[in-house]
């Protein structure tokens, strides 16, 4: 039985996949205390794209509150502590 962990063989920490955790973790926890966020955030993935496809990279630059939802993401992420100590 396998088990998500971030250490690798031999005990070994693998950093990329601790960050992977950190960031999704830390999203989570900010769109769980923040709802309006998540509401604002898919009413302008809606008013771009709407339902017919999920979007990419080029729209980007047409979608700046996701693009400042990611900014903050990683700021937040990049302090390496933990995100639950973060907001008590």
């Amino acid at each position: 039985m396998s088990t998500s962990s971030s250490f690798g063989e031999a005990g070994k920490v693998d950093l990329k996949l601790l960050q992977t955790e950190i960031v999704a973790t830390t999203f989570f926890l900010m769109m769980v205390l923040h709802p309006e966020v998540v509401k604002d955030a898919q009413a302008e993935i809606d008013s771009l794209i709407g339902s017919r496809r999920l979007p990419n990279l080029d729209d980007r630059e047409k979608l700046p509150y996701i693009d400042c939802i990611v900014k903050e993401l990683l700021r937040y992420a990049h302090d390496h502590r933990s995100p639950i100590r973060r907001f008590r």
